[in-house]
């Protein structure tokens, strides 16, 4: 059951960026040339809990694209094809208010379009959902430590 729950949430996850990158103006593209887009949500807790207005960076061999993520907390960002292609590596990190978060993955899925625009497009795709974590402040971390340590001494006596 929590596999086909896990699959199924990442088919929806899927289809739901393919969207958000599809809403791009293809036609001002040069159908001559490859691209390649990025995409995904940046979350926290569960993926379904996405985080609006983060801060999201993008690098792929070296290039790096920025977006925000919208109110759904989907972002996408798009590379010329010698910036990056289909199989390279992808690493997004994001922050918003404190909390930041990374993750790496690959672009791995090509999609064909036709467009009413003269020509048809190759778009290789990767997927990579964020998670933020909250960076805790010096205070708190301290507190946290001494916390533990104190914890681990009660227990310790008994």
């Amino acid at each position: 059951m929590s596999k086909i729950f896990v699959l199924l949430t990442f088919l929806i996850v899927v289809a739901l960026t393919v969207g958000s990158v599809s809403a791009v103006h293809f036609c001002d593209f040069d159908c001559s040339e490859e691209y390649t887009a990025v995409g995904g949500t940046i979350y926290q807790d569960t993926v379904d809990n996405g985080i609006q207005g983060a801060s999201v960076e993008v690098t792929c061999n070296g290039n790096t694209e920025t977006a925000t993520s919208d109110s759904e907390g989907a972002y996408s960002v798009v590379f010329e094809g010698d910036e990056c292609s289909f199989g390279d590596d992808v690493t997004v990190h994001a922050e918003k208010d404190g909390a930041t978060g990374s993750n790496d993955g690959s672009v791995d899925m090509t999609y064909h379009y036709d467009f009413g625009c003269f020509c048809g497009l190759d778009l290789n795709v990767g997927i990579v959902n964020v998670p933020l974590i909250p960076e805790f402040g010096l205070m708190i971390g301290t507190l946290t430590a001494i916390s533990a340590i104190g914890i681990f001494l009660f227990v310790r006596k008994k």
